[in-house]
């Protein structure tokens, strides 16, 4: 099969390797569309050391499987969980201490021509939505994670409280979509990419900023932090309302940022947001077939051989698009 294999720091290679041979509880997926995710761009540039090359990455992923006798529409939850430990068995799948993540040892990514996975990853999807936008669980899941934390933790109902949302990424703007769904309309969005900002406003109708040209304080009760910088942490904690929330999503760098003086005198709740469980991952495609994020059209496509030209131009800010998606070749 083809598959995009990361060879070495910020290195490529469209290549030729073995179809995997799928375990006894495992099916093949002969993928179809698969999007690339800040933290493949993080294993590109060598700043994750859970994914050291070589290694085929990608993890938002949906093709075809022969499920039942029948081939299905299906989109792949990444987490491989144990099922039987107590996380598990007690709804925070996501924090399964044996978990195995496509795109980590020892489980290949999804930018190749097929994947093996268990059966019980996979969800079948309905035909109105196409492969690309079924590709777009993931990181739908990640947000909708992130907002029913702050839903859990805010002593505020999300709907009355003011709502800010560091980066307008792929995650940002679907944290977006999941607060509208549940009825917020006090958000703001803080992206420094003026290209970005540009192809937002085309996504989604919320007040978007650029804070490297806006200086303006955005006082919030609620942040969602979907970069995960130190720059980041540092102002969402300068900004949040006595007794408020942070979210905090990104893995931008490990560098430190937060206040502790203010988290304790202002009481402030900090949540860090791990991926999500399955059930909320079912929870997600089942509004997705519905409508329920809109239109689902903030991606682009490319074919799987040009990776390479893609990660440079994401690298260099050039990408023209909130989420990119790579579409493997059809033939076998």
């Amino acid at each position: 099969m083809q598959a995009l294999i990361l060879t070495d720091i910020e290195k490529l290679e469209y290549a030729s390797c073995p179809k995997p041979g799928p375990e006894e509880d495992e099916v093949l997926v002969k993928v179809r569309a698969s999007g690339i995710c800040g933290s493949d761009m993080h294993a590109y540039v060598g700043h994750d050391s859970r994914r050291p090359p070589p290694l085929i990455l990608g993890h938002e992923a949906s093709g075809i499987a022969q499920i039942g006798g029948k081939s299905e529409r299906v989109v792949i939850d990444p987490l491989v969980t144990c099922t039987q430990c107590w996380y598990c068995l007690n709804g925070h799948s996501n924090l399964c201490t044996s978990r195995q993540i496509v795109s980590m040892e020892p489980r290949p990514g999804t930018f190749a021509q097929w994947l093996a996975i268990p059966e019980r990853n996979l969800m079948t999807v309905d035909d109105n939505l196409s492969f690309e936008q079924a590709s777009l669980a993931e990181p739908l899941s990640t947000a909708w994670h992130g907002v029913k934390l702050a839903q859990e933790h805010s002593i505020r109902p999300l709907q009355s409280a003011r709502i800010l949302i560091y980066g307008g990424g792929a995650i940002g703007l679907a944290s977006a979509l999941a607060l509208k769904y549940l009825g917020c309309d006090n958000i703001v969005m803080l992206e420094t990419n003026s290209k970005r900002i540009d192809l937002l406003a085309q996504a989604i109708d919320i007040e978007v900023r650029n804070p490297s040209t806006d200086n303006t304080v955005h006082e919030a009760d609620v942040i969602l932090d979907a970069v995960g910088s130190s720059i980041t942490r540092k102002n969402a904690i300068d900004s949040i309302s006595p007794g408020g929330v942070l979210v905090h999503i990104g893995l931008g760098d490990a560098e430190y940022g937060f206040e502790p003086r203010k988290m304790t005198l202002a009481q402030i709740t900090v949540v860090g947001s791990y991926t999500y469980t399955h059930d909320e991952f079912i929870e997600v495609v089942d509004i997705m077939s519905r409508g329920g994020f809109g239109k689902l059209d903030w991606h682009k496509n490319y074919a799987l051989s040009e990776g390479p030209m893609v990660f440079k131009q994401l690298l260099d800010g050039q990408a023209d698009a909130i989420k990119i998606i790579l579409n493997p070749p059809d033939s076998e």
